[in-house]
């Protein structure tokens, strides 16, 4: 929110941050006139429902509920202040202005105001620090302090300490006019624009300072058309927003800047597209330092997408068409039309399906009757994998993706070499965790260090053995270095520097005379080294087998569970959360005593604290292992029976969204692409076959043999060119007749395109709404019946396996052999020694 004042007009207004927006067309809207004022300061309270502004020496406070400006307190000697900037304390709801109260003897100290009774209050401590206005201030909540940026120096603020000098920019240049926001909960703190002191140009550089490591970065300068000094900002979805300022090159001449300027935190890049939908945290990603790693282009990927997407679509129907056609080919070469009544028969072998049997021996499946098969499971019941349950297992963690568990030791048996992750991408309650099985590790093992590599697509783990990695894109373990030194014992921790991609494992190196130092080992390069400087430590009492995870930006480090010594069999339930920017300690609410374990498999995603495995004490004089998954909430401080996902859209750079390109031009391109190879595939197949029938005819006609169609003159049969023929005189060119009832029952026929398929009865109740093709399995009293519907004549199947089992019938309608099925089922000879329900073969 913005207010301004120009020669003739003053405005206030908002640009819109809940919408999606780019730099031509910004999301402005009008407010209630706010106090005429330049350069003032303004903060937004902690409940985020009022905005404080302190214009000519009065304090005011717009209502973004009511639309609405009130005044809460006048203070004439405040009327003449100007670049001075607001912060306030989300803790306390204090708003600090530094240099803005008036003292006695003319100087300016600390103003903290209290927008909940409109009091305010004064600190002398500010009298000593450099310039004492166009400064630029925020709020960190991690330092739980007041960051002041002047002149290069970058100083804090806090109620207990007081004014600290905590670091220097990294050009250390005098500059003053800059803006300066917080971003990632207080974590890191951005620093924009400006006016240099020393060439009297304003500025377009923007850095980031990670406030846990102290540390500055130089992100990608704006255009030269875009720098400007004291303009408003903001951060929102991971963009920085920068409104107005001045661009002129000379402090006594003011030139607004007209143009909004977006940087993009995840990317480094200015944009002109800012993205109100929440973005999926990429694989990998660090808010902190990112690397230098080439990301895809955000402009080509979405129609790349979409074109294989079509491919794909295309894809699938070729494959189900050739599958259908070749599918069909080959079971009509099985079918066989036999007589409707065929005689009786003395079946010889194998032993006969009676007519009463619902199930049938040879092949032991269930006919007929659906109600009393088994009814279909829940989704959980229908899952396929669930881990055994170990405890000193290697275990790493992606936020809200997967936490990755390997190996450990079941109760009473041997080392495990399971593998498998638990999803974090999706909701589930305790007694339904989302399991996934992954490729077994090589060796069995317990409670050796593993972390994930840099961009989070490999799995390290260190053996006694050597350094192996999991590809988690291509489900492989691979041995990347064989140990010839002494390994580090078991029970030791990796971690990965976000910046370097090394892997950092105290005490898993051992050197001469048994001193222990730092392994570290190069994904990269698959190389490893020491440093012994962590060769000892004082001792001191320490609690043994707990479990460690820290929140993704790496503000907190939760501390759960183990027991008190390693001479003491119990377990505890006690949880405890560092703030690793004061190195402060709190306790948080320790699970059910029954919850308490050792050696557990920990995660933190979407604020949750996941807990899987681990040993629980039983009467404090056992240990047990505990198949139960746990979560604590690490916003209320409270444990549930449910894991909440995030719901995020997959809108960043590396994983762009499908809608991003509206063109249907690409889809439409892969389509076509697909029903071209359909074609080319079916046409291919069509040729083939022909080719090989009428070579078939060819060679049978150069030995004198008889053709298909001959056989077909001489049985009375129509052949194709009778059907040519008759097709002139009918409109669709097909021939229908009327088939007799079927022996199994009633029948039921089903017209669709001027076609009619018989479904025997029992079809009915099973299959209702659907057609049956003539040579489809029918369900039948007797098992499985094959048949084939010759639409020319009036025989309809009947079931031959009355008398032989369907595996054997099949292999002698395979064999063309009615002689062998004359002998299995003594069917009598006609004159042209056929079997007489063998005709249609």
């Amino acid at each position: 929110m913005v207010t301004t004042q120009a020669a003739t007009a003053y405005q206030t207004f908002m640009i819109d941050l809940s919408v999606s927006w780019n730099t031509s067309f910004p999301a402005y809207k009008a407010l209630s006139l706010g106090p005429s004022q330049h350069y003032s300061p303004s903060a937004i309270s902690a409940d985020g429902k009022k905005w404080f502004t302190l214009a000519a020496g009065v304090g005011h406070v717009y209502d973004l509920d009511t639309n609405k400006w009130s005044k809460i307190f006048t203070n004439k000697a405040m009327e003449k202040l100007w670049g001075r900037g607001a912060a306030t304390d989300p803790t306390t709801g204090l708003v600090y202005i530094p240099f803005a109260y008036p003292n006695s003897d003319g100087t300016f100290s600390m103003l903290k105001v209290n927008l909940t009774d409109g009091t305010y209050t004064s600190d002398n401590s500010t009298q000593t620090l450099p310039q004492q206005n166009q400064y630029a201030v925020a709020w960190s909540a991690p330092l739980r302090s007041l960051v002041y940026v002047i002149d290069g120096g970058v100083y804090t603020y806090n109620s207990t300490d007081g004014w600290k000098n905590y670091i220097t920019l990294p050009n250390g240049a005098p500059s003053h006019g800059s803006c300066l926001v917080a971003a990632n909960r207080g974590l890191q703190l951005v620093l924009f624009g400006g006016f240099s002191t020393t060439s009297n140009t304003p500025l377009s550089d923007i850095y980031i300072l990670d406030v846990v490591a102290s540390r500055w970065r130089k992100g990608a300068s704006a255009p030269a058309s875009d720098r400007r000094q004291s303009p408003a900002c903001g951060i929102s979805n991971d963009y920085f927003i920068a409104w107005g300022g001045d661009i002129a090159s000379h402090s006594d001449v003011v030139a607004p800047a007209n143009q909004i300027v977006i940087y993009d935190l995840r990317t480094h890049t200015w944009t002109t597209e800012y993205n109100a939908s929440p973005r999926r945290i990429p694989d990998g990603y660090s808010p902190f330092l990112p690397g230098d790693d080439s990301q895809v282009g955000i402009g080509e990927l979405p129609s790349k997408v979409a074109i294989i997407s079509g491919a794909i679509a295309g894809g699938l129907i070729a494959i189900l068409t050739v599958g259908c056609v070749l599918m069909y080919r080959r079971r009509s070469k099985r079918f066989i039309a036999i007589a409707a009544s065929p005689p009786p028969c003395n079946p010889t072998f194998p032993p006969p399906c009676h007519t009463k049997d619902i199930t049938c021996n040879q092949d032991k499946t269930t006919r007929g009757n659906t109600s009393e098969q088994t009814s279909t499971p829940s989704t959980y019941a229908q899952q396929q994998y669930r881990p055994v349950v170990t405890y000193l297992v290697s275990s790493s963690y992606i936020d809200s993706k997967a936490l990755y568990v390997l190996g450990g030791r079941p109760r009473g048996e041997i080392n495990s070499n399971q593998t498998f992750m638990i999803d974090l991408s999706k909701s589930w309650n305790t007694n339904e965790t989302v399991y996934q099985k992954l490729k077994d590790f090589p060796h069995n093992i317990t409670a050796r260090p593993s972390a994930l590599s840099k961009d989070g697509r490999h799995w390290f783990v260190l053996t006694s053995t050597g350094g192996y990695i999991y590809n988690l894109e291509a489900s492989a373990w691979g041995q990347i270095f064989r140990i010839n030194y002494n390994l580090a014992p078991v029970q030791t921790a990796a971690v990965t520097d976000p910046d370097t991609g090394l892997i950092y494992i105290p005490f898993g190196f051992e050197g001469p005379g048994n001193v222990w130092s730092m392994l570290i080992v190069n994904l990269t390069d698959h190389s490893t080294t020491n440093d012994g400087r962590n060769q000892s430590f004082p001792p001191q009492q320490s609690l043994d087998f707990y479990s460690v995870a820290w929140t993704y930006e790496g503000s907190q480090i939760v501390m759960f569970a183990g027991r008190p010594d390693i001479y003491f069999p119990d377990t505890l339930s006690d949880i405890y959360i560092l703030d690793v920017a004061t190195l402060t300690w709190r306790q948080g609410v320790s699970a059910p005593k029954m919850d308490g374990r050792r050696s557990a498999a920990c995660a933190i995603s979407n604020e949750q604290l996941v807990v899987w495995g681990g040993e629980t004490a039983v009467n404090k004089n056992a240990f047990v292992p505990d198949h139960t998954v746990i979560v604590y909430d690490l916003k209320t401080d409270t444990w549930k029976t449910n894991y909440t996902a995030p719901t995020l859209t997959p809108t960043s750079p590396t994983i762009p969204t499908a809608s991003a390109d509206k063109s249907p031009i690409p889809i439409i391109v892969g389509v076509i692409a697909a029903v071209l190879v359909i074609i080319i595939v079916m046409g291919g197949y069509i040729f083939v076959a022909r080719k090989r029938s009428q070579s078939g005819d060819a060679h049978k006609k150069g030995n004198g043999q008889k053709t298909n169609e001959d056989l077909k003159k001489e049985n009375g049969q129509k052949t194709n060119e009778d059907f040519k023929k008759e097709s002139l005189d009918r409109p669709n060119g097909v021939s229908y007749q009327q088939l007799p009832a079927s022996p199994q029952g009633d029948t039921h026929h089903r017209f669709s395109g001027g076609s009619t398929t018989v479904v025997s009865s029992s079809d009915q109740d099973s299959e209702e709404g659907t057609l049956r093709r003539p040579g489809t399995v029918q369900q039948g009293l007797y098992g499985t019946q094959r048949s084939s519907l010759n639409p020319h004549t009036s025989d309809v199947g009947s079931p031959v396996n009355e008398c032989i089992s369907q595996e054997v019938f099949d292999s002698l309608i395979d064999m063309r052999d009615p002689h062998a099925l004359l002998e299995s089922c003594k069917m009598p000879l006609d004159d042209d020694k056929q079997p007489t329900s063998a005709k249609a073969l």
